[in-house]
């Protein structure tokens, strides 16, 4: 076992060396992958274009820890689908930590062509991990994307979502503990007002009865007289 401990300054008599997978192994420990957001409103939004194209907005994210921002719109172009078939692409960011590339850039990721298309699957590895900001149904024989054909994938967690902080509990943990608690405490809750209906029962069971044998001793008496 071994002490670990990064980001110090450099002195002459101690000579401190980092790499950028040091940097990016802090954040990523702190921060979830996923686009970075004002007011829970995140950029790099996709949106279709003319013909087959379509366009990506500004912003930012954070992949695996590094960084990726667009500073300008960039339009994609979608390839023409076969004659009798159709075709559902993504457009992703793709962190690539292969030594010949070492970037984080927006692609058109191709589907493959089918009658009952479906979308490509993410790349998920040691050296590449894409998210998906949208997917988009390239139909056989039309010339330009139908919007309604379009999806936005930026709030999916299992496909992008949001940068969020990986050191607090997740909203869906706080549910599952509270939806735990509920399941709990309404079982005690049911028992309880259960006890309590059948203790009222008996109250009101016993006291009719005492009523009861009270008038009938009563009318005893006066019919005795």
């Amino acid at each position: 076992m071994a002490e670990l401990y990064k980001m110090f300054d450099s002195t002459e008599e101690d000579e401190r060396w980092y790499m950028a997978s040091d940097f990016a192994e802090y954040f990523g420990n702190v921060l979830s992958s996923g686009l970075l957001h004002t007011n829970n409103v995140p950029a790099l939004r996709v949106s279709v274009g003319d013909g087959l194209t379509t366009r990506l907005s500004t912003g930012k994210a954070l992949i695996k820890g590094f960084s990726y921002q667009n500073t300008t719109v960039l339009t994609f172009e979608h390839a023409i689908p076969n004659v009798s078939k159709s075709r559902i692409d993504r457009i992703v960011l793709r962190l690539d930590l292969r030594s010949e590339n070492r970037y984080i850039k927006a692609f058109v990721k191709q589907g493959e062509e089918a009658v009952n298309p479906v979308a490509p699957t993410l790349q998920r590895d040691n050296y590449i991990y894409e998210i998906s900001l949208a997917q988009v149904r390239v139909t056989s024989g039309d010339k330009a994307i139908n919007p309604l054909y379009f999806v936005d994938e930026r709030f999916n967690e299992d496909l992008c979502g949001l940068v969020s902080s990986l050191i607090t509990v997740p909203t869906s943990e706080f549910q599952a503990q509270w939806d735990y608690w509920f399941s709990a405490q309404k079982g005690v809750y049911v028992t309880e007002m259960l006890n309590w209906l059948a203790e009222q029962k008996k109250v009101f069971t016993d006291w009719r009865d005492n009523e009861v044998q009270l008038f009938t001793d009563w009318r005893s008496v006066q019919q005795t007289e």
